[in-house]
């Protein structure tokens, strides 16, 4: 990999996690590239805040636009330490082939030159590891199967029960936790349909209809627009966030109605994602998406970029529609369907998991007739 080639994979992973390792020793003179440069002078600044480097680097970067599509393509590195060393060694070869410029134009004496690529030469990365037993739990807690301060995605075949099991889960969540709210948002919910599935669910499971549940039924008004190519955050997005913060579990359905953009722009639905996840992550609130997917038939790994994870049991892969940035940008997602061929029992399945395993069934629906949603 070229160097700048690096240089744009470092800066995208960055950028992903909206977060800067404690251990990262890079500087901006590690950047070769001037545009690269001004991205990670960005990023440090604002630590790595999507939305505030973005800004920072309209008026400095000509062609942001096409500048961070390049740069959001780059297949990201998770292994940012080994990235940091192998940049760190374009760095020095950089420095000691400047101070053989700089002897050859007579800048520096030759005594100068040798001390000057000796130092050069010593230059290397410290690194502090510590011993696994020694460091804390930070006891990741949730809002009953999803994470706290994280974004998480229930994906499902159209017409599986999705929203019938949102309600199913908001409903147990309340009545498990009397002194928190939960918020169900349904865009494509008629009130009267939904307060058939609501009486229905508290007769046949035993719930008790919560008064610390709360639903909408009305679409958002558009909370993000494209000015020049660019992305930009409405007032609807504050008001929108102001108001559902106010709730500690919230169920959005679905992603399609809330994001402006489509599901098919990886940048634009990263962005999207992270605007969301941006204003939960160091908090106890818990957002769940509800979106679509379309099952195919077993392939090879690696095969299918937006290929989740697969089952060998059933033989199935799960390939949630639109940008494969939907699922990678989400922490948290699980799949909901019927339980072989019945249609009485529903599984939601853990199949991307950045707080735990995978794999796990985390909760059971079964119903005396087929759920619509």
């Amino acid at each position: 990999m070229k160097n700048v080639e690096l240089e744009k994979a470092i800066l995208n992973i960055l950028l992903t996690e909206q977060s800067i390792p404690k251990y990262l020793e890079l500087t901006e003179d590690d950047f070769y590239d001037y545009n690269n440069r001004l991205c990670f002078q960005a990023i440090i600044k604002h630590n790595a805040s999507f939305e505030l480097v973005l800004n920072e680097l309209l008026s400095q970067i000509k062609g942001i636009d096409n500048y961070l599509s390049d740069l959001m393509e780059k297949k990201p590195i998770f292994d940012i330490k080994k990235a940091e060393l192998e940049l760190k060694k374009y760095t020095v070869k950089r420095q000691a082939i400047h101070k053989c410029e700089e002897y050859k134009s007579g800048k520096i004496e030759l005594i100068n030159l040798i001390s000057d690529l000796n130092r050069i030469n010593k230059t290397k990365i410290t690194f502090n590891p510590k011993s696994a037993d020694t460091l804390e739990s930070n006891n990741i807690k949730f809002n009953l199967h999803f994470p706290q301060g994280e974004v998480s995605l229930i994906a499902g075949m159209g017409g599986a029960g999705k929203t019938y099991m949102a309600i199913y889960l908001a409903m147990k969540f309340c009545n498990i936790n009397p002194a928190k709210k939960c918020l169900l948002w349904l865009t494509e919910d008629a009130e009267a349909i939904f307060t058939e599935r609501l009486n229905y669910i508290s007769r046949n499971y035993q719930m008790p209809i919560p008064q610390n549940l709360f639903v909408e039924f009305n679409n958002p008004a558009p909370i993000m627009e494209k000015q020049y190519g660019q992305i930009k955050k409405t007032k609807e997005y504050n008001e929108l966030m102001e108001y559902i913060l106010n709730y500690d579990l919230i169920f959005l359905d679905p992603l399609g109605n809330f994001n402006p953009f489509g599901a098919n722009d990886n940048k634009e639905n990263r962005y999207f994602i992270n605007s969301f996840r941006e204003k939960i992550t160091k908090s106890n609130k818990s957002i769940v998406f509800l979106h679509h997917t379309n099952k195919i038939q077993i392939a090879p790994l690696g095969s299918l970029c937006q290929v989740l994870t697969h089952d060998q049991v059933y033989g199935r892969v799960y390939k949630v529609e639109g940008a494969n940035q939907i699922t990678a940008t989400a922490r948290f997602v699980c799949y909901f369907e019927t339980a072989g061929d019945s249609h009485y029992k529903k599984l939601l399945s853990v199949i991307k998991s950045n707080v735990g395993r995978t794999g796990d069934v985390i909760d059971t629906l079964e119903t005396p007739h087929k759920t619509e949603g």
